[in-house]
C-alpha cells in the first residue's frame, strides 16, 4: 500500500470515528473500549505513525504536529466513548458537536495529513 493510500485510509478511519461515537452514544454500547481507544498506537494509522512512517518526515515539525493531534484525537474519543458507555448521552453528544475539541482536532489532523499527502 502506498503512503498516499495509507493517508487516505487514516483520514477515512478518523472520520468514521464520529459515526462510531454517535452509535455508542445512542445505543450505550460499543465493540470498542475506552482503554483500547485511548492509546494512539493501536489503530492502523498509529502503528504506521510509530513504525515505518516516511523517514524524511520523521523529526519534522509536521510529524510532531500529526503525532500530537493524533494522540489528542484518541484521548478525546476514549473520553467520549467512556461517557457514552456510562449512559451520559447529553454530555457525550456535546463533545462531538461541530465546535467541540475532537472536531477541531480532527479538522487540524486531516489538514496536516492532506499537507503530508501532497508531499508524498
Amino acid at each position: 500500500m502506498s503512503n498516499t493510500e495509507k493517508i487516505d485510509n487514516a483520514i477515512s478511519a478518523h472520520t468514521n470515528w464520529f459515526i462510531r461515537l454517535r452509535v455508542a452514544i445512542n445505543e450505550g454500547t460499543s465493540q470498542f473500549s475506552p482503554e483500547n481507544v485511548r492509546p494512539d498506537n493501536n489503530c492502523d494509522f498509529g502503528k504506521w505513525l510509530y513504525g515505518d512512517f516516511p523517514p524524511q518526515v520523521k523529526g519534522t515539525p509536521l510529524y510532531s504536529e500529526i503525532k500530537t493531534l493524533h494522540a489528542e484525537f484518541h484521548k478525546e474519543a476514549a473520553h467520549i466513548l467512556e461517557l457514552a458507555l456510562k449512559g451520559k448521552k447529553n454530555e457525550a453528544l456535546a463533545l462531538v458537536e461541530n465546535s467541540s475539541k475532537i472536531r477541531k482536532c480532527s479538522t487540524e489532523l486531516i489538514g496536516k495529513l492532506t499537507k503530508l499527502k501532497s508531499s508524498c
